[in-house]
């Protein structure tokens, strides 16, 4: 009887193989993380900037809103800074002040960002007896910007007894985001936003 001797193929990848498929593999996984951090950051960033423009729309329309119908022009305690046909009621100089209309008085705290007991645009009912004078205290006044947001301009003109124009910049963002109201590039710049508007208001009421 003869016996035949059966051979075992015993084919595999060699260590070259192995490297270059785990050098391409560590290649494609990079380049898809990279591609998912950089639509997180601009998912991010839309979400910001649009949560931003909302906020600022909204705080312009309370003003707008309030000088249309307010039924008296707009007061403030601060001293003019123009002549002739037009005045500058709030100027884009101040650091702080208060400007009233019908029943309404707002504050405004420029470059302060909204946090804890901080906070950039109140808005509450005209102290009675009190006049339109500015104050520090809250109290209960809402604000009209959100969290971690700040006035950077803020300028109403009064063009003649019916008409105003209203210019309301805002920026969303840490301090170290911004500079001279504007979003510093690079890291961390999907958590910044800057909301600019400006407006024309007719007097409805006299």
């Amino acid at each position: 009887m003869q016996i035949k001797n059966i051979g075992q193929s015993q084919n595999g990848f060699t260590l070259l193989e192995l490297l270059i498929a785990t050098t391409v593999f560590s290649t494609i996984l990079l380049l898809c993380t990279y591609g998912l951090i950089q639509i997180g950051n601009t998912f991010y960033k839309g979400s910001t900037a649009v949560r931003t423009q909302n906020i600022n729309r909204g705080a312009i329309d309370n003003i707008s809103q309030a000088i249309q119908y307010g039924g008296r022009g707009v007061l403030t305690n601060a001293v003019d800074t123009m002549t002739g046909p037009a005045r500058e009621i709030v100027a884009t100089t101040q650091s702080n002040g208060v400007f009233c209309t019908g029943n309404v008085r707002y504050r405004f705290n420029r470059n302060t960002r909204v946090q804890g007991t901080n906070w950039a645009l109140l808005m509450d009912e005209l102290p009675t007896g009190g006049g339109c004078v500015f104050d520090f205290s809250k109290g209960s006044a809402r604000e009209l910007l959100g969290e971690n947001m700040r006035i950077v301009d803020l300028a109403i003109t009064e063009k003649d007894d019916e008409s105003f124009d209203i210019n309301l910049s805002v920026a969303y963002g840490d301090d170290d985001q911004l500079t001279a109201g504007k979003c510093n590039p690079g890291a961390g710049s999907q958590f910044c936003a800057t909301s600019t508007f400006n407006t024309s208001v007719q007097r409805r009421i006299q």
